[in-house]
């Protein structure tokens, strides 16, 4: 008995076609610096930023500025913290984003801060981020203005009241506490009013020569 040869549906040879399609895109987008993962595209970060091997601390959610689909991530090491976005592109997958690096390798220091400012078409976004290496420390915050001349600290009238963080909020990693304030900068007044960010320890100026330790700035461009 002769069996009949089955010819593919054209249901079949569509789903055939398209599983090839996706599974070439994919590889395209691998060969283009993607990954299937967000996770893939931070340790490539940390390898180009030179801060070795790092592990995401807290995953801080989806970048509220840009057009793109953005998840932002907080990694760190012992030497270093990392926050950064992937990207997510179709049909390339994740893709490496922007990002800041901390220098956290000095011995000594009860707190390392920075600010990472991010430039939109409405304006600009920021996170203040860091480590904690004193357990004694309850909060961190950051005040806006300058020093005089004769050294003190003047402050500007700049709403900071959001600038705080206290250690029920932070991440714990590593025997270490970390940090994140998403802040929506006015552009306009610090434009008009030059300063810097100046970071408190328990509502007290650590000091008034002492600023934000590193300040990134980036450029969506989309």
């Amino acid at each position: 008995m002769n069996r009949k040869k089955r010819h593919p549906t054209r249901r079949r040879t569509a789903l055939r076609q398209t599983a090839a399609a996706i599974a070439l895109l994919l590889l395209l987008g691998l060969l283009n610096g993607g990954s299937i993962l967000p996770a893939g595209v931070l340790r490539s970060q940390a390898d180009r930023q030179g801060c070795g091997a790092v592990r995401v601390v807290k995953t801080v959610g989806q970048l509220p500025v840009g057009r793109r689909c953005r998840r932002v991530y907080l990694s760190a090491n012992d030497n270093a913290v990392m926050m950064s976005t992937a990207d997510l592109s179709v049909p390339w997958g994740w893709m490496g984003g922007s990002g800041a690096v901390l220098d956290c390798s000095g011995e000594g220091s009860r707190l390392h801060t920075a600010l990472w400012t991010i430039s939109h078409e409405k304006g600009r976004f920021a996170y203040f981020f860091g480590r904690v290496d004193d357990p004694e420390i309850q909060e961190v915050s950051f005040v806006y203005g300058y020093r005089d001349a004769d050294g003190d600290l003047i402050r500007h009238p700049l709403d900071t009241s959001s600038l705080t963080s206290r250690r029920a909020d932070w991440a714990r990693w590593g025997g270490r506490d970390y940090f994140v304030i998403p802040y929506d900068c006015d552009d306009r007044y610090i434009k008009e009013n030059p300063g810097w960010f100046y970071p408190c320890v328990d509502g007290v100026p650590v000091s008034a020569a002492t600023t934000v330790d590193s300040w990134t700035g980036t450029s969506l461009g989309d």
